[in-house]
């Protein structure tokens, strides 16, 4: 506490240093390990951040995996209130929430940006939702809704399904309808992926799907997104070429573009066989001869026909463990015909940071 004091009484007496935070970034552990006066703690923060003049971005980090996690309706009025100054400060472009739980309804939703600066138009919130968002407490389009270009949201759970389908509607405070950029975060819903996509339409120029699990014969439809420039698609560790391959669905996703598309980049990062914790004495990876590549080669009949014709940049990620990576993208890239040629590649052990880069030859 004491360096908590320090602190505040440093930045309430320095206007110059105060002046020249561009970036905020908050780091809350979770309710059950704040001290008992963590009530006080909060508001001196508090005291700080209304005072900042020209933050430009605000980045509020909670335990995600927490039974006690930081809760929207336990924060002071003050803390909120500082939240808020913040989000109304005209240079304010960014804001990210990670691991805290805006328990409200809409309407409260709504009254938390009511005011915030249409020069935010960055915002990522990531596991917020405590799955209370119904359909009876829906309020009225709001008069004046904030613009978005770029948002990044989870979908992992039926709340976050719910969560998307609030921040699709008119009434919500943000309007998406404009997004260039759009990153999904451990997917498990195309469908909820889908309606974001299908709201968005033309104007999303960059879409990421991160994806942690989605049923085979479903895919993303990408039909309405005429503008779409790059696509970013990963793949969890439940995929792997030698299980459950994601290929079918990538096919499946790419066939629903329109012929007239502006695809220019696309980049997959492909679990290949076991994970790292998987025994390769006990379950031994096959030698990459002994593998399935007529998925390559549907991918790769895809991306050569004229629908594709201005893709120009393709890069796949291999994540292994006990393979012959690089051998193997050989293989896949000759399956691939034409395409396989301009293919990209890198290799990452998924017990190692350490990325290699290749192109067959």
């Amino acid at each position: 506490m004491r360096k908590s004091i320090a602190f505040q009484q440093f930045m309430l007496s320095s206007p110059t240093v105060r002046a020249a935070v561009r970036a905020v970034t908050v780091h809350f552990p979770d309710l059950d390990s704040w001290a008992p006066d963590r009530r006080r703690a909060a508001n001196l923060m508090a005291d700080v951040l209304e005072l900042l003049p020209r933050p430009e971005s605000l980045r509020l980090y909670g335990a995600r995996f927490s039974d006690y996690r930081i809760r929207w309706s336990r924060l002071s009025n003050h803390l909120k209130n500082s939240i808020r100054t913040l989000l109304h400060r005209p240079s304010m472009t960014t804001l990210l929430i990670d691991g805290w739980v805006l328990d409200v309804n809409h309407p409260e939703f709504n009254t938390i940006f009511a005011d915030a600066s249409t020069s935010l138009t960055s915002i990522s919130l990531l596991d917020i939702s405590d799955g209370i968002w119904g359909v009876h407490d829906v309020p009225a389009v709001p008069s004046r809704r904030l613009t978005l270009d770029k948002l990044t949201v989870t979908n992992t759970f039926s709340k976050d399904v719910k969560f998307i389908e609030w921040l699709s509607r008119p009434e919500s405070i943000f309007d998406l309808e404009q997004l260039t950029s759009l990153h999904v975060v451990e997917s498990r819903d195309d469908a909820s992926v889908s309606l974001l996509t299908s709201l968005i339409g033309p104007s999303l120029e960059h879409l990421e799907v991160n994806i942690s699990y989605t049923p085979q014969d479903s895919s993303i439809g990408l039909s309405t997104c005429t503008g779409l420039r790059s696509l970013s698609l990963s793949f969890g560790v439940f995929y792997t070429e030698l299980y459950y391959s994601s290929l079918p669905w990538i096919c499946a996703t790419l066939d629903t573009l329109s012929p007239h598309n502006a695809l220019s980049s696309l980049s997959l990062s492909l679990y290949i066989t076991h994970p790292r914790n998987t025994n390769t004495r006990v379950f031994p990876p096959p030698p990459v001869g002994r593998f399935n590549y007529d998925r390559w080669a549907r991918l790769g009949a895809v991306l050569g026909g004229p629908k594709f014709a201005g893709l120009g940049d393709v890069r796949v990620q291999l994540v292994h463990h006990g393979i012959d990576a690089r051998g193997y993208s050989q293989m896949a890239a000759g399956r691939m015909g034409e395409v396989g040629e301009r293919v990209r590649w890198r290799f990452l052990r998924d017990d190692s940071p350490d990325v290699e880069e290749a192109t067959p030859t």
